[in-house]
């Protein structure tokens, strides 16, 4: 039993001394710290985003109340004509 210990840890110390070696000697010896010339220059930050914007005050916009009855259809209604989107209106004015 001894001489089949020795047979496999022999073996298994040998490798682990030459590893060992082998990690010493092939070691980089980096005694100098990297060093990089600073520039002056723009440093540019750039943020991108997909997305809806909602405007901080809006007000909804109803149709009618006479067109709200169930007697007339919804997709009887045509829209004729509107304002440019993003137009600045008041109340009463045209849209």
């Amino acid at each position: 039993m001894k001489k089949r210990l020795w047979q496999l840890a022999v073996p298994v110390a040998a490798v682990i001394l030459t590893l060992v070696i082998y990690g010493i000697t092939t070691r980089e010896k980096d005694d100098e710290p990297d060093v990089v010339r600073v520039e002056k220059g723009v440093f540019e930050v750039v943020v991108t985003g997909m997305g809806e914007l909602e405007a901080l005050e809006s007000t909804d916009i109803m149709i009618p109340e006479v067109l709200r009855t169930n007697e007339v259809r919804i997709r009887q209604i045509t829209i004729t004509d509107i304002v440019k989107e993003g137009t600045m209106v008041k109340k009463g004015d045209y849209v």
